[in-house]
């Protein structure tokens, strides 16, 4: 998926901006660890119960 998302992210800096292609790949591969870090930290926490140790909270 974060390929996807860093070829897409890519494709349009380089064309659609004036973007030298160096820094579109900076960018978009920035663009890509963000976007799979929190997809990873949603999927992976999305079941975790906050209650406290004594399951008064």
């Amino acid at each position: 998926m974060t390929l996807a998302i860093n070829t897409s992210c890519l494709f349009l800096l380089v064309h659609y901006t004036p973007a030298n292609p160096i820094i579109g790949q900076l960018l978009s591969t920035c663009i890509g660890m963000f976007i799979n870090f929190f997809l990873n930290k949603i999927w992976t926490f999305k079941h975790t119960n906050h209650r406290s140790i004594g399951g008064k909270a």
